[in-house]
């Protein structure tokens, strides 16, 4: 059984997104931080 293709186009979506979430974090933490 293979995955449909949109399973991988989905892993490499939610990726990019905790990517920007994990930038969005830390650029918070540096601004809320100080």
């Amino acid at each position: 059984m293979n995955d449909p293709p949109t399973a991988s186009q989905d892993d490499s979506i939610r990726n990019s997104v905790s990517r920007g979430v994990g930038r969005l974090t830390s650029a918070f933490g540096n601004l809320f931080g100080r």
